[in-house]
């Protein structure tokens, strides 16, 4: 992570590298801002590029492993390694309370 900056840029998490070069790691440009696409309630971590995103902010990258943390839709997400996305602390606002 080091000479990179991250940027929340609408729906999307986007990447700087120490070249100038832009890339996005979560979200895509296949969507429409009318339609929103929530992430799943349950199951597996989401592919990074599949996920539509609501309105995230307050990056922040872990002094413990470099891994890029956020928030949106009221969770703190983090962005593994292997480009997925992990709820770490929340709950998303359109899923219902844990049985």
């Amino acid at each position: 992570m080091d000479g990179k900056v991250f940027i929340a840029d609408g729906t999307n998490i986007r990447q700087v590298d120490e070249n100038g070069y832009i890339s996005t790691l979560v979200g895509h440009q296949h969507h429409r801002s009318s339609v929103w696409k929530p992430m799943p309630c349950e199951g597996p971590p989401s592919l990074a590029s599949e996920v539509q995103l609501n309105w995230p902010s307050e990056l922040a990258i872990s002094p413990l492993d470099g891994t890029l943390h956020f928030i949106d839709d009221n969770v703190v997400l983090k962005l593994t390694s292997d480009m997925r996305l992990t709820v770490v602390a929340g709950r998303p606002l359109h899923c219902p309370p844990p049985r």
